[in-house]
């Protein structure tokens, strides 16, 4: 039983394209668009209706066979993308006709800048982002300051070492009633 599955093998895709090109050819250098011209004429002139089928039944012959090379070429792509997968380490093979073009030294591609221009970009970028916030500042001074920096602190004015020191009440009213008597 082995030995008659291995005889009847599957046909390759080379093969069967080899056998679409002898069906088109017709062995005789002719394309399946003469036959078919060809067999509409007989059709007409003979009005044969087994001619008809015979045709209709090669067109339908041609068609399933051009699906199935579709199919299997459909499959044969799978299976390269499903070993690039499976296989990284091996390297990519490319076609020797495929060429490339550099990115960056293509005609439509941004001037490059200079270190010394993007340094200075950035400082007016900076001091731009800088003048934004300081009009926010003025334009807003209902909004809370907002500090990153954890170590900053504040101190009272009115409690300062260098503050004056502040009176009790007995004492502001006792100078109000010093400089009433007096005026």
């Amino acid at each position: 039983m082995g030995n008659n599955q291995s005889s009847t093998a599957v046909k390759t895709t080379d093969e069967i394209v080899e056998e679409i090109s002898e069906v088109k050819d017709g062995g005789g250098g002719r394309k399946s668009s003469d036959v078919v011209m060809e067999a509409s004429v007989s059709e007409s002139v003979t009005d044969s209706d087994s001619d008809y089928e015979e045709d209709e039944e090669d067109v339908e012959d041609d068609e399933e066979l051009m699906e199935r090379l579709q199919i299997l070429e459909d499959a044969r792509q799978l299976k390269q993308l499903a070993v690039a997968f499976l296989h990284p380490e091996r390297p990519v093979e490319v076609d020797p006709t495929a060429s490339a073009r550099c990115f960056f030294n293509r005609a439509s591609a941004p001037e490059q800048e200079t270190s010394e221009e993007a340094n200075y970009r950035e400082m007016v970028l900076a001091d731009a982002a800088a003048l934004k916030q300081a009009a926010i500042y003025y334009m807003y001074p209902e909004r809370l300051v907002v500090t990153t920096d954890a170590a900053a602190t504040a101190r009272c004015f009115f409690d300062r070492a260098s503050a004056p020191e502040q009176e009790s009440l007995e004492e502001a009213e006792e100078r109000s009633m010093a400089l009433a008597d007096a005026a």
